[in-house]
């Protein structure tokens, strides 16, 4: 077998699997079977009342933009001229905003922990 075709197989092979696995997630997600209400609050009875810290949710927003950014630039070097052989260093400012994202969550935890 062509090492070239046995890549190919198993790179469309994994995007397919991965893909098969985001099919019912997506689907139990909207149809109500996972249940996320109350994902951003700090305890059950910050749910109920529907409290949700800010730390929280800057935390969120702050790891899906690095997660995105990155895959941005890994996207763009896939369709470089040079096939990619390992994946790119991850810039300096994507580290920095991860770091101080997660001291301002860890920060506000603190707060709300030593203020009860």
């Amino acid at each position: 077998m062509n090492g070239h075709l046995a890549v190919d197989l198993l790179r469309y092979g994994l995007l397919f699997w991965l893909g098969a696995l985001v099919v019912p997630i997506l689907y139990r997600l909207l149809n109500g079977g996972i249940n996320v209400s109350g994902l951003l609050a700090q305890d059950v009875e910050g749910r109920d009342r529907g409290d949700t810290p800010p730390e929280r949710v800057q935390f969120i927003v702050g790891i899906l933009f690095a997660v995105l950014a990155y895959a941005l630039q890994v996207l763009s070097q896939m369709h470089g001229t040079a096939p990619l052989k390992a994946l790119p260093e991850v810039p300096q400012n994507l580290l920095l905003l991860f770091a101080g994202s997660h001291v301002i969550y860890l920060s506000g935890k603190l707060g709300r922990t030593l203020r009860n």
